[in-house]
């Protein structure tokens, strides 16, 4: 009787933590591509349109929930920036990850 009740509690404690730990996991690789993006568009020729593209294919490959998201870069005479503004696939809200890489600390070639 005791395990009748005491099983579902724990099977949704564990459905929980393992659902925490997706979403934390894709909001690690939407941070990590936009950083990553900002870092390979300063070397890159096309500067925004690189980083907006690296950002769409790493995101399409290495989310593992479905998230909508949206995608703006900038580029000024001395930075790149980008973002991302994700929509969870559980709650309503909205996560935000930033990057900028600078471009005088890479050599000019």
């Amino acid at each position: 009787m005791e395990a009748a009740l005491i099983m579902p509690v724990i099977l949704s404690i564990i459905v929980l933590f393992i659902n925490a730990a997706l979403v934390f996991y894709d909001r690690c690789v939407m941070e990590y591509v936009c950083q990553m993006a900002c870092n390979a568009a300063v070397y890159d020729s096309e500067g925004e349109a690189a980083a907006e593209e690296y950002i769409r294919q790493h995101l399409s490959e290495d989310l593992i929930l479905k998230w909508d998201y949206s995608i703006r870069t900038e580029a000024g005479s001395d930075h790149i920036g980008a973002g991302i503004w994700a929509s969870g696939p559980f709650f309503d809200r909205i996560y935000v990850h930033e990057a900028i890489a600078c471009k005088h600390f890479c050599p000019k070639y």
